[in-house]
């Protein structure tokens, strides 16, 4: 084996001394358009963890409950068709996009989404939904088995507060929706400043 640290430490030297040569010019985003991307990649973040959690399950499911595998499946390719509605509706929300991050071009141009009671009340039911369909099969499968009643209390306990989240983005449909409509920037009406 040879030792390559040596090598490392030079090449990090050479493009080191390349990006002090070279002027490099940083993309300076705004806080709007940071909020744009942070919706977009967190979006695909949450619905891939609720399909990573549902092949797991699909994993610990016995090949022969044909039953439990079918209604996983089903959860499975819903979340994957409701993810690309979702990251489509969220990109795309604005014409042009660029209103999405820029006031005056939302001036202008046309949003839907933070206008349209009917686009997020229906993105947040849905998402609540599919996370419920998500945390009910473990809930049946622990209820069935042969473990002590404080193991499986435990586990229940871990579970609600599942149901927990759920029961918040309910809420959050009606408590947040009269404030996410009466200003453009929700973020600096609403939050407190640091």
């Amino acid at each position: 084996m040879t030792d390559l640290s040596i090598a490392d430490i030079h090449s990090a030297l050479i493009v080191s001394t390349f990006i002090r040569m070279k002027q490099v010019s940083l993309v300076v985003l705004t806080d709007n358009q940071i909020q744009y991307l942070h919706t977009i990649l967190w979006t695909p973040t949450v619905h891939l963890t609720r399909i990573s959690i549902l092949y797991l399950l699909l994993r610990l499911t016995p090949i022969d409950s044909t039953k439990s595998r079918r209604f996983l499946y089903v959860v499975i390719i819903t979340s994957y068709i409701f993810l690309l509605i979702t990251c489509g509706l969220l990109i795309f929300e604005c014409a042009p996009v660029h209103a999405a991050f820029d006031l005056k071009a939302r001036l202008t141009g046309h949003c839907l989404g933070t206008t349209s009671m009917a686009m997020y009340g229906t993105l947040c039911l849905v998402h609540a939904t599919l996370d419920l369909l998500t945390i009910l099969p473990p809930m049946i499968v622990i209820s069935k088995l042969h473990m002590s009643r404080s193991k499986k209390i435990n586990l229940f306990i871990l579970l609600g507060v599942g149901c927990l989240a759920v029961i918040c983005t309910i809420v959050r449909i009606f408590v947040y929706y009269k404030r996410l409509i009466s200003s453009y920037d929700f973020t600096s009406k609403y939050c407190s400043q640091a």
